[in-house]
């Protein structure tokens, strides 16, 4: 979650530094309101009837302690895809791939390496 907080906040830039910091805000706003756009909230966007068609076997990778995206969601995602397994990370916020990048790895290659006819797990992955 560390490493997360470090992403989110431009790698401890100096916030004291008034020009860091306006360009910092200025650059959150615009990430945050494109993120804004395309998953808040899932129901608003027609996204929950759409997740049925994706015909993939999907990983889902999420931290428990993302601060952007509550972990609800990835319930929520798991539940409304077909062929989708969700994992959790402990002590992991919102990218796991860069907090946790050798377990991220890990799963990523266990999850290609399954079958592709492979059911899914009933039995919620925690790491």
């Amino acid at each position: 979650a560390e490493a997360g907080r470090k992403l989110m906040t431009a790698g401890g830039g100096d916030m004291g530094d008034i020009e860091f910091l306006k360009q910092f805000l200025v650059m959150n706003a615009r990430r945050l309101g494109m993120a804004g756009k395309l998953v808040f909230p899932i129901p608003d966007r027609g996204l929950t009837g759409r997740l049925h068609r994706i015909t993939a076997r999907i990983l889902i990778v999420w931290g428990k302690e993302d601060m952007l995206v509550p972990v609800e969601d990835a319930d929520e995602f798991e539940r409304l895809i077909p062929n989708a397994r969700k994992i959790l990370m402990d002590d992991t916020g919102h990218v796991p791939m860069l907090e946790r990048p050798v377990k991220f790895n890990d799963c990523l290659i266990e999850f290609l390496a399954e079958p592709r006819e492979a059911p899914r797990s009933e039995t919620e992955a925690t790491v």
